[in-house]
């Protein structure tokens, strides 16, 4: 059974919450290790809308981050 948005949104504020810690630990690996993680909470959440609105929560993430150029919400 998919998590709803709010289980998911749960898990991607855990995700925010340990970025800087990975950052530090996993700097040569970084994205690797974050897909790795999103793609965890994505194959949770159910196919289609739910599983776009993870990918598209996690961009924004790495955009506030700083570490890709910012998302353009028009696009």
């Amino acid at each position: 059974m998919a998590l709803t948005r709010d289980q998911l949104q749960a898990h991607l504020d855990q995700l925010g919450g340990s970025m800087p810690g990975l950052l530090a630990t996993q700097e040569h690996h970084f994205f690797e290790a974050f897909a790795a993680m999103v793609e965890t909470i994505a194959d949770a959440a159910a196919p289609g809308a739910d599983r776009d609105w993870v990918e598209h929560q996690a961009l924004g993430m790495l955009a506030r981050n700083g570490l890709i150029p910012p998302i353009d919400e028009a696009a």
